[in-house]
């Protein structure tokens, strides 16, 4: 079909929004909404799900990202006084703070299935883009300068 073929031949379903989209683009964003609605479906989602509900209606973890946040911040406040046993105190306070929020366990559940599905999308991400970019790893994970792959991972030109 020609450039002016498509651009003639658009799609007009507006219950779905998608008054003026050209064929090809119709059928990408049905195709995406497809895959949106299994995502949705899918495990590694309603883990997330499941994990920040419980992570938001506990009253010990609201407790502790808000005491990690505040300590963040006075870490903030210290730097600008340039007092260095004032900034090492903060500091310190702020890493207990962001240990103890860590090994709370609704808070590692909802880290570790945030990190599940964020592995999931950026696989979703390579495969959509490899046909345009050629890149089975777009997102620069697992290898290459800078990524903490090192030059063995064939990343570096070296």
């Amino acid at each position: 079909m020609s450039l002016e073929e498509r651009t003639i031949d658009t799609v007009a379903r507006p219950e779905a929004g998608l008054i003026g989209i050209k064929v090809d683009q119709y059928l990408l964003v049905a195709k995406a909404r497809e895959l949106s609605e299994l995502l949705a479906d899918s495990e590694e989602v309603a883990e997330f799900t499941a994990a920040e509900e419980a992570m938001l209606n506990d009253p010990e973890a609201s407790r502790l990202l808000k005491e990690a946040e505040e300590a963040k911040q006075y870490t903030h406040f210290t730097a600008a006084t340039r007092d260095k046993a004032l900034m090492d105190r903060a500091m310190e306070d702020f890493y207990k703070a962001e240990e103890a929020q860590r090994e709370y366990p609704p808070i590692r559940r909802y880290n570790e299935a945030k990190d599940a599905l964020q592995v999931l999308l950026d696989r979703l991400n390579a495969i959509i883009t490899y046909p345009i970019t050629g890149n089975e790893n777009p997102a620069g994970g697992g290898g290459g300068c800078g990524s903490g792959g090192g030059c063995s991972s064939g990343g570096c030109s070296k």
